[in-house]
């Protein structure tokens, strides 16, 4: 039965879960709280590390933006 929740939860991170997967999760995850606390666990797991890769991504892009800035300057300023 572990297997079988687990598989559902992977469907549910990749977004492949039906209405139906997610149901029979949410009510297998009541059932069989020790399993989901493992699930819990998952889950906090795949958000954080989605969010921090956005965080990342965002501080490249401005990163990215600063340096066009200060080039832009500098050309700028040799034209002047």
């Amino acid at each position: 039965m572990e297997d079988h929740i687990f598989n559902l939860a992977t469907k549910k991170l990749s977004d492949e879960a039906s209405e139906q997967d997610l149901r029979e999760l949410d009510n297998l995850l009541l059932q069989y709280p020790d399993i989901s606390l493992k699930i819990k666990q998952l889950f906090n797991w795949w958000y954080y590390d989605e969010e921090q890769n956005n965080i990342d991504r965002s501080q490249l892009l401005f990163s990215k933006i600063q340096e066009k800035i200060k080039q832009a300057e500098k050309n700028n300023q040799k034209k002047e």
